[in-house]
């Protein structure tokens, strides 16, 4: 029950008062493992929108989604190569051969535990991976990495020209990293054609050992589909001409997952009622104002945020002074809520409005006092209620404002709400 009726002076007292805390605590644990377990999602979440931005032609946008993923801290290994190989591939679509080449080698150095790159006598080089190349193989997907990493040095060299001093460094290391493809057996015979034509000069053997070896599906490889290391092979184009631009299947959209945290202010007035010594009802006009920690989690789709949010409030309350038809006049009475409900939000065009529909269950506890008047009794209420509330909410970046109101039928007037968040969606 809300309240309990003890004629002492004391005051009526809540029946549980730790409960709250108890439910507030639990809250705030499933929170924190909720977030840890998630966290996964929130690089996923990161990828996939700049996964969705590079489909759209949309590259600044894309790389400015992976900079985010990359730059945050416990990025797990797949998700860090996944990064990276969807970078390298936006800077070759938009013809950037010296980043592209920058991020292959990213990928190349973490990798490159036997340190060929750094092995700078060829025949000495030659003589390890033959010998190694007789065990295990590196993965494809890494191998993919050095052979990449050739093809984008092999292109810088070629526009630079022969003899270009700035480029003779790159020029070994394109070497090198053809070597080791083409000795473990990573589409060897172009590899080997580009040998040749580092070394001898010859940019048509390569153009046509490229026109031979390239498939269809090598050219723009949907990047949400490749496996951690298993890079989309793209073949660049033969010296001087534009890096072609094929079209890509429409996106499949993803769901995404965010959490939030932030600051609120919850509103409402219930009724309770008053029993004089003669047992006659008059209503009383009970007010509430109560800051609140709030939090919760959402699943995004294209037009619909599905979530669950809970907040965890105290503050005072009142009895209205100006609705009082009886002898009873008290303020300022602690007031103790926890409220946790379901959440949806259907987004506008652009997404930074959304209207939505919330309907928390509403934990309260309250110390009403008794009336001073011999016989007369407050009847009691249950803690537990539910409201039904629309709400409008703002987004500018991680910001997000929602103001909201609605009606609980248990608490027989309206229920007003505010809310400022911070939106997480990639771990910080």
């Amino acid at each position: 029950d809300f309240v309990h009726g003890s004629h002492s002076m004391d005051g009526i007292t809540m029946k549980a008062p730790l409960l709250p805390v108890i439910i507030s605590l639990a809250f705030w644990s499933v929170v924190a493992r909720t977030a840890g377990a998630v966290e996964p999602f929130f690089h996923q979440d990161q990828r996939h929108a700049a996964e969705e931005a590079y489909r759209q032609g949309d590259y600044p946008k894309a790389l400015e989604d992976l900079e985010k993923l990359l730059g945050t801290t416990s990025v797990p290994e797949a998700e860090w190569r996944k990064a990276l190989e969807l970078k390298a591939l936006i800077f070759r679509k938009q013809d950037d051969v010296q980043k592209a080449a920058a991020t292959y080698r990213e990928l190349v150095e973490k990798y490159d535990t036997q340190g060929y790159l750094n092995e700078a006598d060829s025949a000495r080089l030659e003589e390890r991976l033959k010998k190694d190349a007789a065990g295990p193989h590196p993965e494809e997907g890494i191998l993919s990495y050095y052979y990449e990493y050739g093809q984008a040095l092999r292109e810088e060299v070629t526009r630079a020209g022969k003899g270009a001093e700035a480029v003779e460094s790159d020029r070994g290391a394109a070497e090198r990293a053809f070597e080791v493809a083409s000795q473990f057996g990573y589409r060897r015979s172009f590899s080997e054609t580009a040998l040749r034509e580092l070394r001898e000069g010859d940019p048509a053997a390569v153009a046509a050992a490229e026109a031979a070896a390239q498939t269809p599906d090598e050219l723009d490889e949907d990047p949400g589909s490749f496996a951690p290391g298993q890079a989309p092979v793209v073949a660049p184009p033969a010296a001087g001409a534009a890096n072609p631009s094929a079209a890509t299947p429409a996106p499949k959209v993803p769901e995404k997952f965010r959490w939030s945290m932030g600051l609120g202010y919850y509103n409402w007035t219930e009724h309770f009622t008053y029993r004089d010594p003669s047992d006659v009802a008059s209503p009383l006009h009970f007010e509430a104002r109560l800051p609140c920690l709030a939090g919760g989690f959402d699943i995004e789709l294209p037009r619909l945020d599905i979530g669950v949010w809970g907040c965890i409030a105290m503050g005072l309350g009142r009895v209205d002074p100006n609705r009082v038809e009886v002898p009873y006049r008290h303020g300022r009475i602690a007031v103790q809520s926890v409220l946790i409900g379901p959440a949806f939000w259907w987004k506008s065009a652009r997404k930074e409005v959304a209207i939505g529909l919330e309907i928390p269950v509403i934990y309260r506890a309250a110390q009403i006092p008794v009336p001073s008047q011999d016989g007369a009794s407050i009847d009691p209420r249950n803690n537990f209620a539910f409201a039904f509330l629309a709400g409008i909410r703002s987004t500018v970046g991680r910001v997000r404002v929602v103001t909201e109101g609605g009606w609980g039928p248990t608490f027989g007037e309206a229920v007003f709400g505010i809310k400022m968040e911070w939106a997480f969606r990639n771990g910080r």
